[in-house]
Protein backbone atom coordinates (compact mmCIF):
# COMPACT_ATOMS: atom_id res chain seq x y z
CA UNK A 1 0.00 0.00 0.00
CA UNK A 2 1.60 3.14 -0.86
CA UNK A 3 0.93 6.56 1.32
CA UNK A 4 2.96 8.83 -0.61
CA UNK A 5 1.87 10.33 -4.22
CA UNK A 6 4.10 9.05 -7.10
CA UNK A 7 7.03 12.35 -7.88
CA UNK A 8 8.16 12.51 -11.39
CA UNK A 9 11.94 12.91 -12.01
CA UNK A 10 12.47 14.25 -15.34
CA UNK A 11 9.36 17.17 -16.52
CA UNK A 12 7.12 15.99 -19.20
CA UNK A 13 7.66 16.95 -22.62
CA UNK A 14 5.27 18.42 -25.14
CA UNK A 15 4.30 16.90 -28.82
CA UNK A 16 5.28 18.97 -31.36
CA UNK A 17 2.32 20.40 -33.44
CA UNK A 18 1.10 18.18 -35.77
CA UNK A 19 1.87 19.70 -39.39
CA UNK A 20 -1.01 20.98 -41.45
CA UNK A 21 -2.33 19.71 -44.08
CA UNK A 22 -2.63 21.66 -47.55
CA UNK A 23 -6.50 21.35 -49.57
CA UNK A 24 -5.84 19.78 -52.94
CA UNK A 25 -7.65 20.42 -55.77
CA UNK A 26 -10.28 18.37 -56.61
CA UNK A 27 -9.41 15.89 -59.04
CA UNK A 28 -10.90 16.06 -62.99
CA UNK A 29 -11.46 13.23 -65.23
CA UNK A 30 -11.65 13.84 -68.58
CA UNK A 31 -12.70 11.34 -70.61
CA UNK A 32 -10.20 9.75 -73.22
CA UNK A 33 -11.21 10.65 -77.23
CA UNK A 34 -12.72 7.55 -78.82
CA UNK A 35 -9.97 6.50 -80.78
CA UNK A 36 -7.33 7.55 -78.79
CA UNK A 37 -4.73 5.19 -77.34
CA UNK A 38 -4.93 3.90 -73.94
CA UNK A 39 -1.44 4.34 -73.04
CA UNK A 40 1.52 6.36 -74.37
CA UNK A 41 4.48 4.00 -75.94
CA UNK A 42 7.72 5.54 -74.73
CA UNK A 43 10.38 6.22 -77.13
CA UNK A 44 12.48 3.55 -78.50
CA UNK A 45 15.52 4.07 -76.77
CA UNK A 46 13.73 3.92 -73.26
CA UNK A 47 11.71 0.47 -73.94
CA UNK A 48 12.98 -2.89 -72.21
CA UNK A 49 15.01 -5.14 -75.01
CA UNK A 50 12.82 -8.36 -75.85
CA UNK A 51 13.84 -11.05 -73.79
CA UNK A 52 15.42 -14.30 -76.22
CA UNK A 53 13.04 -17.33 -76.74
CA UNK A 54 14.64 -19.83 -74.75
CA UNK A 55 14.66 -23.78 -76.27
CA UNK A 56 12.73 -25.61 -73.29
CA UNK A 57 12.00 -29.09 -73.70
CA UNK A 58 11.08 -31.55 -71.34
CA UNK A 59 12.20 -34.80 -73.57
CA UNK A 60 15.45 -33.45 -74.28
CA UNK A 61 16.31 -33.23 -70.87
CA UNK A 62 15.18 -36.47 -69.82
CA UNK A 63 17.04 -38.05 -72.72
CA UNK A 64 20.49 -36.05 -71.55
CA UNK A 65 19.62 -37.74 -67.47
CA UNK A 66 19.06 -41.00 -69.53
CA UNK A 67 22.71 -41.45 -70.42
CA UNK A 68 25.83 -41.81 -68.39
CA UNK A 69 28.24 -39.06 -67.53
CA UNK A 70 30.22 -38.67 -70.32
CA UNK A 71 33.09 -37.91 -67.72
CA UNK A 72 33.30 -41.31 -65.99
CA UNK A 73 29.96 -43.10 -67.35
CA UNK A 74 28.25 -42.73 -63.59
CA UNK A 75 24.38 -42.33 -63.37
CA UNK A 76 23.41 -38.35 -65.00
CA UNK A 77 21.78 -35.14 -64.51
CA UNK A 78 21.58 -32.72 -67.04
CA UNK A 79 23.86 -29.82 -66.17
CA UNK A 80 23.28 -26.50 -68.05
CA UNK A 81 25.70 -24.09 -69.11
CA UNK A 82 26.46 -21.77 -67.21
CA UNK A 83 27.40 -18.94 -69.58
CA UNK A 84 24.52 -16.62 -71.70
CA UNK A 85 22.34 -16.59 -68.50
CA UNK A 86 21.43 -14.65 -65.55
CA UNK A 87 18.47 -12.19 -64.43
CA UNK A 88 15.62 -13.84 -66.31
CA UNK A 89 17.31 -15.35 -69.03
CA UNK A 90 17.90 -19.17 -68.63
CA UNK A 91 20.43 -21.53 -70.42
CA UNK A 92 18.72 -23.33 -73.78
CA UNK A 93 17.87 -26.88 -73.13
CA UNK A 94 20.07 -28.32 -75.83
CA UNK A 95 23.03 -26.68 -74.12
CA UNK A 96 22.82 -29.14 -71.50
CA UNK A 97 25.63 -32.01 -70.85
CA UNK A 98 25.43 -35.40 -69.34
CA UNK A 99 27.25 -35.05 -65.75
CA UNK A 100 27.38 -37.03 -62.66
CA UNK A 101 26.93 -34.96 -59.44
CA UNK A 102 30.54 -34.50 -58.29
CA UNK A 103 31.74 -33.49 -61.94
CA UNK A 104 28.58 -30.81 -62.25
CA UNK A 105 29.59 -29.55 -58.49
CA UNK A 106 33.20 -29.09 -59.72
CA UNK A 107 32.18 -27.56 -63.07
CA UNK A 108 29.59 -24.86 -61.33
CA UNK A 109 31.34 -24.30 -58.62
CA UNK A 110 34.89 -25.74 -58.71
CA UNK A 111 38.20 -23.56 -57.01
CA UNK A 112 40.45 -25.78 -59.04
CA UNK A 113 39.51 -24.46 -62.45
CA UNK A 114 39.42 -21.01 -63.92
CA UNK A 115 36.71 -19.63 -65.40
CA UNK A 116 37.70 -20.30 -68.96
CA UNK A 117 38.99 -23.72 -67.99
CA UNK A 118 35.18 -24.79 -66.25
CA UNK A 119 33.77 -22.87 -69.51
CA UNK A 120 36.06 -25.33 -72.34
CA UNK A 121 35.25 -28.25 -70.15
CA UNK A 122 31.73 -27.58 -70.12
CA UNK A 123 31.33 -27.03 -74.12
CA UNK A 124 33.43 -30.02 -74.29
CA UNK A 125 30.99 -31.99 -71.94
CA UNK A 126 27.65 -30.86 -74.56
CA UNK A 127 29.26 -31.99 -77.58
CA UNK A 128 30.94 -35.18 -76.04
CA UNK A 129 26.78 -35.98 -74.73
CA UNK A 130 25.16 -34.49 -78.31
CA UNK A 131 27.13 -37.36 -79.77
CA UNK A 132 26.34 -39.90 -77.57
CA UNK A 133 22.11 -38.99 -77.76
CA UNK A 134 22.98 -39.29 -81.68
CA UNK A 135 24.72 -43.00 -81.27
CA UNK A 136 21.94 -43.74 -78.51
CA UNK A 137 19.62 -43.10 -81.46
CA UNK A 138 17.93 -40.43 -79.02
CA UNK A 139 18.19 -37.31 -82.13
CA UNK A 140 16.77 -38.79 -85.53
CA UNK A 141 16.32 -36.08 -88.52
CA UNK A 142 12.60 -36.30 -89.68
Amino acid sequence: MKRSPLVRKTPLRSKPPAPVKRERAPLVLVPRPAGAPRAVMAPAKFRAAPKPVTFRSEAWLAAVRSLPCVHCGQPAEAAHRNEGKGGSIKAHDCLAAALCRPEHRRIDQGRDLTQPERRALMDRYIVLTLLELVKAGKVVLA
